[in-house]
């Protein structure tokens, strides 16, 4: 027979995985918030849900489908949830070794017979890959997050899973070590097992206000990506790029710098001959092409147009002058390929490099004069002022 209130505990950890369906599912339609990763996390909820509600059954049928298929289901949408947390980040899945973990769980329980006598060998099973998948999600989560924020704002996301990852762990260790004597502890029906139930209440709790959270932090990073970058070629929009060279500049403010201000020469004869989908095309290629050649310290943006601007922080005038010529030299040598058509692409460049009283507004001037200077030299060159 149920204890009361471990049967009030089990209809709350159901309640909650159930609302967190519904609402992930709404998420993913019609809000279409992340749709692809928010229809996994509302599937994950409703395995765990089948899977708390089918162990709750334990106390009046004892069969596969209240242990071992219980567990099955339970398991399953812990991994489930590390698989919708890769999809959330457009991370490389590791699906098919999740999937295998599960089997191996599901193989391993079944050489036990679904009995209150299995009870600790198979919470011992259950804990071990549930404290391995809650790691395995804290590291996604932690590096994921770290990629894009702060060190302390991906620890602060990822410490909720890794703190269910060590609860499973210590309960594995608790089943190893007083073996049969905790069984009184493992089933979810018993007065005893009040306490592993408001964990399991926790548990739903902080799964779900994490992943809402990463969820969040995806959904905001994206609106400033768009609000950053060039939305064709995918660098930065110059107001982006003059609030970051302000920032670099009051970080070394003693450092010399350089500016190129480049402009693709007879760009418009490239968009009526080929189109403008070509013309897009060809500003796409540039700009990758502009980044294999900078380094980590410099920054490109399009400046307008078929104009781009690059900062190159703390670089001589002998080391601007040089990425100017490899950058004309490497336009000279990619053949810009749309359809039947092939086109060599060349720019016109000014140069510009800081002196003590040059602010950067001041060099940008000075390369939009020099840059107009390689234009009347006949193009496909470089002018330094």
């Amino acid at each position: 027979m149920i204890d009361d209130q471990a049967l009030i505990l089990i209809q709350a950890i159901c309640l909650i995985n159930g609302f967190a369906c519904f609402a992930w599912g709404v998420m993913a339609y019609p809000l279409a918030i992340a749709p692809h990763a928010s229809r996994i996390y509302s599937l994950a909820n409703a395995h765990v849900f089948i899977g708390v509600f089918l162990t709750s059954l334990r106390a009046d049928y004892n069969n596969y489908l209240t242990w071992q298929i219980a567990d099955f289901f339970t398991l399953s949408g812990f991994y489930l949830l590390r698989y919708a947390t890769q999809r959330l980040f457009k991370q490389p899945t590791t699906a098919k070794y999740d999937g295998g973990f599960v089997l191996l769980a599901c193989c391993v329980s079944l050489l036990f017979s679904p009995e209150p006598s299995s009870d600790h060998t198979l919470g011992l099973i259950f804990s071990i890959f549930s404290a391995l998948v809650f790691f395995l999600l804290s590291l996604d989560l932690y590096r994921n997050a770290q990629s894009m924020t702060s060190r302390k704002s991906a620890v602060f996301l990822a410490s909720p899973i890794i703190l269910l990852a060590g609860i499973f762990a210590f309960r594995a260790c608790f089943l190893l070590i007083f073996g049969q004597n905790a069984s009184p502890y493992t089933a979810i029906n018993t007065h005893e097992a009040i306490p592993m139930l408001w964990f399991y209440l926790l548990l739903a709790l902080l799964i779900n206000c994490t992943m809402i959270g990463a969820a969040i932090m995806r959904l905001i990073l994206k609106v400033r990506q768009y609000a950053n970058n060039d939305p064709l070629t995918q660098t930065l929009n110059r107001r982006a790029a003059f609030r970051e060279i302000a920032q670099l500049q009051a970080a070394t403010p003693h450092q010399p710098f350089a500016v190129l201000l480049i402009d693709l020469d007879h760009f418009k004869h490239v968009n009526d001959t080929l189109g403008h989908d070509a013309g897009d095309k060809a500003l796409i290629v540039t700009s990758r092409l502009f980044e294999q050649n900078l380094t980590s310290n410099d920054l490109l943006c399009r400046y307008g147009g078929e104009e781009f601007l690059i900062y190159l922080n703390n670089a001589s005038p002998e080391q601007a002058h040089s990425l100017a010529e490899t950058l004309l030299h490497t336009l000279a040598n990619t053949p810009f390929t749309w359809l039947d058509s092939c086109t060599i692409l060349s720019a016109s460049i000014g140069l510009a490099h800081s002196s003590q009283t040059d602010s950067f507004t001041d060099l940008i001037h000075k390369a939009d004069l020099a840059m107009y200077q390689a234009k009347a030299a006949g193009r496909n060159c470089i002018r330094s002022i």
